[in-house]
């Protein structure tokens, strides 16, 4: 939601690495660690 919400494009770009980085600790936790480093 920030990424696309934010007016700063560091801003935005930080909460799209973080949103990135979110979801493959969630493939991480499911122990699907190919899908985790792909999602990097």
């Amino acid at each position: 939601m920030g990424t696309v919400s934010l007016r700063s494009l560091f801003h935005s770009a930080m909460s799209l690495i973080l949103t990135l980085v979110g979801v493959s600790g969630y493939y991480l936790l499911l122990h699907a660690e190919f899908l985790a480093a792909v999602q990097i």
